[in-house]
């Protein structure tokens, strides 16, 4: 078995048609339909059929800076990120360990979260679909890193040492099931054994409802596609949205599927 490995480890474009052949095989022995067109790339190319409906210049500087722009822009405008809003204070003050922390924050928006994690964290890393927050994070921060790309494109090419905790704030509501699934497999993949990450996002409470493709009722539900993680807490964030911060813990000891072959 030495031997076989050794040879693949010579030829990479072996290693990884075999990687995702063996990929492939455990998601039909799961009845994992998504993880197998996932794995095969199907899906991404779905999602890039889909994007071209919603482009990354949809949302211009004016969204993000303008008086009716979107949630803490007074705030922005008046500090370039040293001041934030009370949401986003919420979700700053519960992430863990940032002294000397790896952090990845997909959907980073103008990059509020990242300038204030760069201060303490060790290294930092945004990203986000729109070119118009790229551009703005980009101007504000010092030494995270900033990348436009969609995440469910991105993610499953993206190669990186592990972080210590992952944020998405505002963004699971954009995306359908199928997505999710998608984007999460790759958050279990980048995401230390013991990590956290960190969901900002509305849910179905007092019949609350918004134009988004995908809502959730309670916290529990995200667990369908998180199966090695536990709530570890659950705090309202926006009793007007109905948002909810949800932390994950993820488990410390445990055979990862996704990191064999």
């Amino acid at each position: 078995m030495e031997k076989i490995k050794n040879y693949f480890r010579r030829f990479p474009v072996l290693r990884n048609s075999y990687r995702k052949l063996w990929m492939a095989v455990q998601f039909a022995r799961e009845g994992d339909s998504v993880g197998i067109l996932a794995n095969l790339g199907l899906l991404q190319k779905y999602a890039q059929v889909r994007r071209l409906k919603v482009p990354a210049d949809l949302y211009t500087p004016e969204y993000f800076l303008g008086e009716d722009g979107c949630e803490g822009v007074n705030e922005f405008n008046e500090s370039l990120g040293e001041k934030i809003s009370r949401r986003l204070a919420c979700v700053l003050s519960e992430i863990k360990q940032v002294e000397g922390g790896e952090f990845l924050d997909l959907g980073c928006g103008r990059g509020e979260i990242l300038y204030q994690l760069e201060k303490k964290a060790k290294r930092v890393v945004g990203v986000d679909y729109s070119v118009a927050a790229v551009e703005i994070s980009r101007k504000i921060v010092r030494k995270a890193e900033v990348i436009q790309a969609d995440v469910v494109e991105f993610l499953p090419n993206y190669s990186a040492s592990p972080f210590d905790g992952i944020l998405m704030i505002d963004i699971t509501e954009h995306l359908y099931d199928w997505e999710l699934a998608i984007v999460f497999q790759q958050v279990d993949r980048l995401l230390r054994n013991a990590g956290c990450l960190y969901i900002d996002t509305p849910l179905l409470v007092n019949g609350y409802s918004q134009l988004h493709v995908n809502i959730k009722e309670k916290p529990e539900d995200y667990l369908q596609f998180l199966p090695n993680y536990s709530i570890e807490k659950t705090i309202l964030t926006d009793s007007v949205g109905a948002n909810h911060l949800i932390i994950f813990k993820k488990a410390s000891e445990r055979i990862n599927r996704l990191h064999g072959w």
